[in-house]
């Protein structure tokens, strides 16, 4: 392995010796919690290990509620489309009806007058009629 400046860096394991802490291999030597690492001890890796999981831990459960309420909020984003679409359907059906309706009103208005006038004629009719 070479580093950007062309060095040569030394190999790199995750999780020696358990600690779950990449380390390179020249800091590997010794066991006990006491013994330092790069200037940090192993108990105080173990700690900063324990943290970082805990971390990670509670980040992934964010993230998979943030999955969830995404997911339902798809799912709501495609019920108020279907809602849309049907809010549009009867909309352009009302528009149709409340035109028919205006037509209805209009010839309702027509036969009134007509009515009106039939009824005036059978007045004028029945008043011509000789009494009996």
């Amino acid at each position: 392995m070479t580093s950007p400046a062309g060095r040569r860096r030394a190999p790199v394991r995750s999780n020696v010796r358990g600690c779950g802490f990449p380390m390179s291999a020249k800091r590997r030597r010794g066991t006990g919690p006491s013994v330092m690492v790069g200037g940090v001890t192993r108990a105080e890796i173990d700690a900063l290990t324990r943290r970082v999981d805990a971390h990670d831990e509670t980040l992934r459960a964010v993230a998979d509620t943030v999955l969830d309420i995404k997911d339902v909020a798809d799912e709501h984003t495609g019920t108020l489309g279907g809602h849309s679409a049907t809010l549009a359907e009867h909309t352009a059906t009302l528009a149709e009806q409340t035109a028919t309706l205006a037509e209805h009103s209009e010839l309702h208005r027509q036969h009134a007058a007509t009515l009106a006038e039939h009824t005036e004629l059978l007045h004028e009719i029945l008043r011509r009629l000789p009494s009996s």
